[in-house]
C-alpha cells in the first residue's frame, strides 16, 4: 500500500512537467501551431489547407479581418468559434 501511495504522489508531482513538455496548448492553439509550419504566428493559404475549410477563398477572406493575406491566432480563434465548416457546401459539390 505504501508503494502504491508513493507511485500516486510521484505521478501527481510529474503531471505538470509532462503537460508542459508537450506544449501544454489548448485544442485551438495546438491546431494553429500544428498548421503554422514556418512558425511566423500566421497562417497563409497553403498552411490553412490543414484546417477544415479555412483555405477556401470566401472563408479565408472572411476571417482575414485585416486583409493581410494571413490568419493570425485571434482571427483563427474567431474562425473556430463561428464554425463555418458546418453546413458548408464545397463549390465542387454544388
Amino acid at each position: 500500500m505504501r508503494t502504491f501511495n508513493l507511485i500516486i504522489i510521484v505521478c501527481l508531482l510529474l503531471l505538470p512537467s509532462v503537460s508542459s513538455a508537450f506544449g501544454g496548448y489548448s485544442f485551438e492553439r495546438g491546431m494553429f501551431w500544428g498548421a503554422d509550419l514556418n512558425r511566423n504566428n500566421c497562417l497563409d493559404r497553403d498552411e490553412a489547407k490543414a484546417i477544415h475549410n479555412l483555405a477556401e477563398k470566401e472563408i479565408f477572406d472572411r476571417f482575414d479581418q485585416d486583409g493581410n493575406g494571413c490568419i493570425s491566432f485571434t482571427e483563427f480563434h474567431d474562425f473556430m468559434q463561428k464554425k463555418p465548416w458546418i453546413g458548408f457546401v464545397h463549390p465542387s459539390e454544388r
